[in-house]
């Protein structure tokens, strides 16, 4: 014989209405921030628009020229609430064009590279980085092949993108094709051409192989995959100063 015992007291969990919601007081509702843009262009040659995207330059949020004839761009721009980093992109110019937001505030100067950065002593507790050769290996146990070949999908919902989208880029569609060209091999040297998984015996150069085992390292961090630091980021580390 068994029964069911009536409790009169369950509660139904079912939301009907926005009512229903229980919402802390200091919750965020905004999808959307205002931040501060100062950008210093070069001081060097005929002033060209600058242009602000996203990483993959899927999405424009600033084009334009300095609005006081001088060489600064100072403006206001409206992104997601979820960015923290933002792709400057300006004709003729080299060097980092990944900034990122620090107090509701993008500042880049192309004359001497400096960032929205802070120097703070270097807490490098959790981080795990891995060479070109390492990301190349095929996987093994629980090597970074494995590591590689198990998560690829879920860093990259799209393709594996190196480069500028403005000039030229390195592109790889799945794991596989990372491991077919690392480590890669060459002098440094820029790229004068698209490349789309580029196979083991085309050598892009030394800089791009580095460049590629980079980005895999802060790509699988932010993604959760490799390593965990209780402050940072791998992504939020910006080299300031010193031997390189």
């Amino acid at each position: 014989m068994s029964c069911n015992k009536r409790n009169d007291n369950i509660i139904d969990p079912t939301i009907k209405s926005v009512n229903d919601l229980k919402v802390p007081s200091d919750f965020d509702w905004k999808t959307t921030q205002t931040i501060s843009v100062i950008v210093h262009l070069p001081a060097i040659g005929e002033v060209q628009p600058l242009i602000i995207t996203n990483r993959d330059a899927s999405r424009r949020y600033f084009r334009g020229y300095p609005e006081d004839g001088s060489r600064t761009i100072n403006t206001k721009i409206t992104i997601p609430a979820y960015m923290h980093e933002l792709r400057l992109m300006y004709n003729g110019a080299t060097g980092p064009n990944m900034v990122f937001i620090t107090n509701n505030s993008l500042v880049y100067n192309f004359n001497n590279t400096t960032k929205s950065a802070t120097s703070v002593g270097c807490d490098l507790d959790g981080f795990t980085t891995y060479s070109k050769g390492g990301w190349g290996s095929p996987a093994n146990g629980n090597n970074v092949g494995q590591l590689r070949d198990q998560y690829f999908d879920q860093v990259y919902p799209g393709d594996f993108v190196v480069g500028n989208p403005a000039q030229f880029t390195v592109t790889f569609n799945a794991s596989n094709d990372v491991e077919t060209y690392l480590p890669g091999g060459g002098q440094p040297e820029v790229l004068t051409q698209d490349w789309l998984n580029p196979g083991g015996s085309e050598h892009l150069g030394n800089m791009a192989d580095q460049i590629i085992a980079a980005r895999l390292n802060r790509d699988y961090n932010q993604a959760g995959f490799l390593g965990v630091n209780s402050t940072y980021s791998l992504g939020e580390l910006v080299f300031m100063d010193g031997p390189f």
